[in-house]
């Protein structure tokens, strides 16, 4: 687990870095994982999940409820895996997602 308010930077920090790790599982605030794992058509859609999906297979391991923690946060949680594709593309990733920031927010 880490620090929520760091999980966009941490993640997107991941993705620049590849192929440093095959495999990686981590705990998110639930909404953000929502927005990992989300899929086209899905209203969680967007920058975060093309990133993470064109590197890796983004899966929902478990959500976890904020009662289970003592004390409790505020928010529930959700356990994410990312597993590197084999082959993935050859992008340069600060660029690739430069172009999605402009092509998402117009």
């Amino acid at each position: 687990s880490l620090p929520y308010q760091i999980s966009s930077p941490f993640t997107f920090k991941l993705l620049a870095h590849r192929p440093v790790f095959r495999c990686a599982v981590i705990m998110f605030q639930k909404e953000f994982g929502e927005r990992l794992v989300a899929r086209v058509g899905e209203e969680n859609y967007g920058r975060l999940a093309i990133n993470c999906q064109l590197f890796s297979k983004v899966t929902r391991v478990c959500n976890v409820s904020k009662g289970s923690f003592n004390p409790p946060p505020e928010v529930d949680s959700m356990i994410v895996k990312f597993v590197l594709h084999k082959d993935p593309i050859n992008v340069d990733f600060p660029e690739f997602d430069g172009l999605l920031r402009v092509a998402i927010l117009g």
